[in-house]
């Protein structure tokens, strides 16, 4: 109810400026809405509050200047068999996750990398490892901190266990380091799975919305030359319309598809880069614990 109070002035402002048939208004409203809600992702707090923008505004503003919702394009719609409106129905809602995810791995990716690249320099300006423990809120969205702090946990338990109460001596054994290892790996894993989190959604969309579309205008066209055989005659005229809404479906496919294909390749190399910073990160921790342990 607080968000439907919070983005009618807007709405109703918007729709003052230029006429708009209130089904246009309610649905970019209702897609505006979706994507605000698409970004309360509970797992990703940091992100959310910084990203506070207004959809339903935006979403009705975009509608307006680009005249996506111009009655030619409704008609083709409203015109078209139940079977192409329901997979018109689907594309769209792809396309409209599709967006969101991309827009959201954008602003993770981002400040993932950014502080990641911080929290390095930071590290080897350090000396103990306690200070840089005392130091890692500064970089939230960094993976690395993540792999610092359970390989630091990690390190003081084996500590511990070896009755060593000084966190500054690394006096360990073997199995000490294979244990900081496990954890290490373990961590890296679970940073892995949380960046690729919504990935195969657009792998789903990019690699079938073409075929879903497909399906639609296959569908379309041969209810069209049902009515063409009813209404006996072939003419351009009676063709033209019944294909256009039948085409309508292969097009609106694509346009989910390829985004989300572009934006898939792109997340996965970003993320590449970043398990390639993870591993190195771990060989190091390691290496510096084992300097430790041998006295040197």
């Amino acid at each position: 109810m607080t968000d439907f109070i919070y983005h009618c002035p807007c709405l109703l402002s918007i729709a003052s400026f230029r006429s708009f048939a209130s089904c246009r208004i309610l649905f970019c409203f209702a897609v505006g809405f979706i994507l605000q809600r698409f970004f309360c992702i509970r797992n990703e707090p940091r992100i959310n509050r910084y990203f506070r923008l207004d959809f339903g505004g935006f979403i009705v503003i975009v509608f307006m200047q680009t005249n996506i919702l111009e009655g030619r394009y409704v008609a083709l719609f409203l015109n078209a068999g139940i079977v192409v409106k329901i997979v018109l129905v689907l594309l769209i809602i792809f396309s409209l996750i599709s967006w969101s995810i991309i827009i959201f791995k954008f602003i993770q990716v981002q400040r993932a990398k950014g502080e990641s690249e911080r929290f390095m320099d930071f590290f080897w300006k350090s000396k103990r490892f306690d200070a840089i423990s005392s130091q890692v809120d500064r970089f939230p969205n960094s993976p690395l901190t993540i792999l610092f702090n359970e390989g630091f946990n990690e390190l003081k338990k084996v500590i511990e266990a070896d009755g060593k109460r000084d966190s500054n001596r690394f006096s360990t054994d073997l199995g000490g380091v294979e244990n900081i290892s496990r954890a290490l790996r373990r961590a890296t894993n679970q940073e892995i799975t949380r960046l690729e989190k919504s990935l195969t959604f657009l792998a789903t969309t990019g690699s079938t919305s073409p075929f879903i579309g497909l399906f639609g205008t296959v569908w379309g066209i041969m209810t069209a030359f049902e009515g063409i055989g009813k209404a006996g005659s072939a003419s351009l005229a009676v063709v033209a319309p019944g294909i256009a809404e039948a085409l309508i479906a292969t097009a609106i496919g694509l346009v989910a598809a390829i985004p989300a294909v572009m934006a898939y390749n792109h997340f996965q190399h970003k993320i590449r880069v970043l398990v390639n910073e993870m591993d190195s990160f771990s060989t190091e921790f390691l290496n510096i614990v084992q300097r430790n342990i041998s006295g040197k």
